[in-house]
């Protein structure tokens, strides 16, 4: 299931928050699959017809069908995964861009 909602305050902003719950695989001991819960938030300024500047941030909660053992701790895996970062474009024809982009993401 995935969804999002775009804002437009202005002509030249634009604020999108996203959703998502899935079933993705996983290759981690005998759990074929995990469960991911994402949130992610984008604001969107363009400054010209040609320029345009991206924040971004999201948050990802990874969920496991059941427990294991790891170095003799037996608990739930859950992993949470944090982003976020900028990004510049620069379109120079309909039909090509270049992008410059800084993204941090911590488990």
């Amino acid at each position: 299931m995935r969804g999002g909602f775009n804002y437009y305050p202005t002509e030249d902003d634009t604020i999108a928050l996203s959703l998502e719950r899935s079933i993705y695989e996983s290759t981690y001991n005998n759990m074929n699959y995990y469960t991911l819960n994402a949130v992610g938030l984008d604001y969107k300024h363009k400054f010209n017809d040609k320029i345009s500047l991206n924040l971004f941030g999201s948050y990802q909660f990874h969920q496991y069908p059941s427990e294991t053992t790891e170095n003799g701790v037996t608990a739930e895996r859950y992993d949470n995964y944090y982003s976020g970062g900028a990004s510049l474009r620069y379109d120079m024809r309909k039909w090509i861009s270049v992008e410059v982009r800084q993204e941090y993401t911590q488990k």
